[in-house]
């Protein structure tokens, strides 16, 4: 029996789970006005955390957040390293990723990944003089 691709990659993540569970990559905009670089990885990491998930990488981007995702200076980091099965899917604070659109739910779908966002007000604001 022949498999297609998105069968293979569910395979592969099915195994890679039962193995050493789901590797995620933390995306965040360093660029959000409303929070810190910091409390979005923190929350970020602690939202995969409690799902069992192994955090694989953690991504900062600078672009604006009203980039699209394919013009985005790292973005292309992120989607590397799922074709690459460094990482299974994407976490990333609700508000520094635009609406998906189709052409990029169907890459999700082949590559058998997905991308989870976490709400903004489960992260600390960011005050006067806080890095980014």
């Amino acid at each position: 029996m022949t498999r297609t691709r998105t069968q293979i990659g569910r395979r592969r993540a099915l195994g890679q789970a039962a193995s050493h569970g789901t590797a995620v990559i933390l995306y965040v905009m360093t660029e959000d006005t409303r929070t810190s670089a910091v409390a979005v990885t923190d929350r970020l990491r602690a939202y995969a955390h409690a799902r069992d998930w192994h955090v694989a990488e953690v991504v900062l981007d600078a672009s604006p957040l009203a980039t699209a995702l394919d013009g985005r200076e790292q973005w292309a980091a992120v989607r590397e390293a799922i074709v690459e099965r460094r990482a299974d899917g994407v976490v990333a604070l609700a508000g520094q990723v635009p609406p998906l659109t189709e052409r990029c739910l169907a890459w999700l779908t082949e590559q058998a990944s997905f991308l989870a966002t976490v709400p903004l007000n489960e992260c600390a604001p960011r005050t006067e003089g806080s890095q980014p």
